[in-house]
């Protein structure tokens, strides 16, 4: 039985570790879960900003891409109107430098001036020191880049230049645009190949480019001729354009080119201004000769014959000159789009506001965070990040480095669950340990058991068969006449008496262990004289004791007259206390057997003591177990079934009382029952 119990608790040991050890690896799984979700998470939100802001810079782009080219020029004429009734207005640009995410619009003419909406060429003496400097930096850095190698803005300024020639470099520029473009794409493709960069969650590129060639088609739209030529040589004769402006209000221009001119009256101070065109008309002819001879031709042509306006789609270079240190894309940004105009090319464009780009992506960043982030935008990935989303917008890079605004989270969220899943093994192992340490004491006790069991059958065997062996000799004897004399005889069947009283007691003990064990022990407690119940019991177990040469000596309080008990109950306790006195003392010197009761505050004790060996300390609360008897079965000299005792305790309990054992003077056992008066 030990041994299936051993294999037992061996195996469920081996499963608790099992157990711990797949719950180990299940909180590294579940870490790990966590770290990828949270990663996840961070991803999320940047694929969430990178949508946001590509879709606010599309939106913004195609506004741009849709803006009408007349825009960037200085002056338009409404499609509405036509040379022979032209209305030129200024501008809808020309009341700041900023809009939205563009700044400061311009055209580049063919033959390589600059126009703007608040320029035109030859006019900087006009303009403040914020416009100033930016037509400054469109010239030297802007046309520098986009120039011949070693020819610089200068080459755009060339008093006479041919408008093929203009033709010819507006396609240089646009090609080489383009070229620089497609180049750049080229060497980052490269870069990232030759570091064996791969993408990771930690670590992503997010596209938000809005100028891809192939989703952008470029704008036909059809004009009128004459519409189209009051736009475009509108702004071509700075000197002359100027002068009207300053003369005339804005609602009341109208362009004087040759012989179209207007058939209404003029005021004074249109006649003024009229005046003042003649005059520079000169001038303005030997600037630009071959525009003129254009002019004409234009004029020449039917003025409802529609001309076809093709608009490129918007384009982004890098310039590295002129640009803030502190610049995230390493140089200014710029858009350019190219407008072809029958045999005319020009190029139409603005600077792209990188704070304003940046606030875009931090207000996006802000607005789609999630709780326990944070985030920051930088030239470098930050070594902190939990993720680092390389936001590429095709001219440059912004990185949205996102933190987690508590690093420990994930650490904080394992220990406790360490801790949950630690005080769970804990509970679970002492709950084990206290299961199979009750099993182990239950086992013992029932080996315990079992032996006392077995004890007490082989006792009771050996009890049986004593007095049955005696009197059935004797019963042999008498009926066979063997015995002669009368007082041998009387002899016989007093002895014969005495080993049926000691069957008598032997059974009933045996009984009232069954019934007790089976509660159906049943006591009936009456109002009586407890000491003529005990003085009867002594009286019978005299002859008993006197045969063993003990002498019962009876000690009695007489005012213990009416106390309720079970008087069955009360003679058991008194012949096993005596019957047991008689059996362990059978070698001590003083004989003498005393049985007393007292009475004291509403309790009776009954007391039975012996001047035998006594009762070791160690055995005191062991020899009231059932089948308990102090000593090895093989070596005891003493019979019993060791129920005697036991039954005291249980009949003591049944009277609400208790058993205690007080060694006697100078040696010996003194058995001491408390018993309320009134149970």
């Amino acid at each position: 039985m030990y041994r299936k119990l051993f294999i037992i608790s061996t195996i469920i040991f081996l499963a608790l570790l099992a157990f711990s050890i797949l719950g180990f690896h299940s909180i590294s799984l579940h870490t790990e879960g966590l770290a990828g979700k949270r990663i996840a998470e961070f991803a999320d939100v940047a694929e969430q900003v990178r949508f946001d802001v590509k879709h606010k810079l599309d939106k913004f782009i195609q506004t741009e891409q849709k803006r009408p080219y007349t825009d960037y020029q200085y002056i338009y004429t409404p499609d509405a109107y036509n040379n022979e009734g032209n209305l030129q207005l200024r501008s809808p640009l020309a009341a700041k430098m900023t809009h939205g995410m563009a700044y400061g619009h311009f055209q580049i003419q063919p033959n390589g001036n600059i126009i703007s909406p608040f320029y035109i060429a030859g006019q900087a003496d006009q303009l403040d020191d914020e416009k100033k400097t930016y037509i400054s930096n469109i010239k030297d850095n802007v046309l520098a880049s986009l120039g011949k190698r070693g020819e610089g803005p200068k080459h755009f300024e060339t008093q006479k230049i041919s408008l093929n020639r203009a033709k010819a470099l507006n396609e240089q520029i646009i090609a080489k645009s383009y070229g620089r473009l497609t180049k750049a794409k080229t060497i980052q493709k490269k870069q990232a190949l030759s570091k064996g960069y791969k993408s990771s969650q930690a670590r992503r590129n997010y596209n938000v480019q809005s100028w891809d060639e192939e989703t952008q088609k470029p704008q036909i739209l059809n004009r009128s001729r004459g519409n189209v030529a009051a736009n475009i040589y509108g702004n071509e004769t700075p000197t002359q354009q100027t002068q009207i402006l300053q003369e005339a209000p804005i609602d009341a221009l109208r362009p004087q080119n040759g012989n179209n001119i207007s058939s209404e009256p003029m005021n004074d101070r249109q006649r003024t201004g009229y005046a003042r065109q003649e005059s520079l008309q000169s001038s303005a002819e030997k600037e630009f000769l071959d525009f003129d001879e254009t002019i004409k031709d234009e004029q020449t042509r039917p003025q409802n014959d529609m001309v076809q306006i093709r608009i490129e789609p918007f384009v982004p270079i890098v310039v590295s000159k002129g640009a803030k240190p502190d610049s995230y894309f390493g140089g200014q940004v710029f858009l350019l789009r190219h407008i072809q105009i029958e045999d005319r090319h020009f190029l139409q464009g603005f600077k792209l506001n990188e704070l304003e780009l940046l606030q875009l992506v931090k207000e996006s960043a802000h607005s789609l965070k999630r709780t326990g982030m944070e985030f920051q935008l930088s030239k470098t990935e930050s070594e902190n990040a939990a993720h680092a989303a390389i936001l590429d917008f095709g001219f440059g890079q912004i990185i949205l480095n996102l933190f987690e605004r508590d690093p420990q989270w994930i650490a904080g969220q394992t220990a406790q669950l360490k801790n949950w899943y630690f005080a769970i093994v804990t509970i679970v192992l002492v709950a084990t340990l206290l299961a199979m340490a009750s099993l182990w004491q239950s086992l013992h006790a029932q080996v315990c058991l079992a032996r006392k069991k077995d004890d007490f059958i082989s006792a009771v065997s050996h009890e049986l068969r004593t007095p049955l062996t005696t009197i059935r000799m004797y019963t042999e004897m008498l009926e066979k006449k063997w015995i002669t004399t009368e007082t041998k005889r009387n002899e016989y069947y007093a002895t014969m008496r005495q080993e049926s009283e000691r069957l008598s007691r032997l059974i009933e003990n045996v009984l009232d262990f069954s019934r007790i064990q089976r509660g159906r022990k049943t006591y009936n407690f009456t109002l009586g004289d407890i000491n003529t119940t005990i003085e009867e019991v002594v009286n019978t177990m005299a002859p008993c004791a006197a045969q063993q040469d003990f002498t019962l000596q009876k000690d009695f309080d007489p005012s213990l007259t009416a106390v309720t008990f079970d008087s069955d109950a009360i003679m058991q306790i008194v012949i096993n206390l005596i019957d047991n006195a008689i059996k362990y003392a059978s070698n001590a010197a003083d004989r003498n057997i005393i049985v007393r009761t007292r009475g004291k505050n509403n309790f009776v004790t009954i007391e039975v003591e012996d001047h035998g060996p006594g009762i070791p300390h160690l055995q005191r609360k062991k020899i009231f177990d059932e089948f308990y008897r102090i000593g090895e079965e093989s070596k005891r000299e003493t019979t019993g079934t060791g129920l005697g005792l036991a039954l005291v305790k249980k009949f003591a309990q049944a009277h609400d009382g208790l058993v205690e054992i007080i060694t006697a003077k100078p040696k010996g056992a003194l058995f001491r029952i408390t018993l309320p008066v009134t149970p």
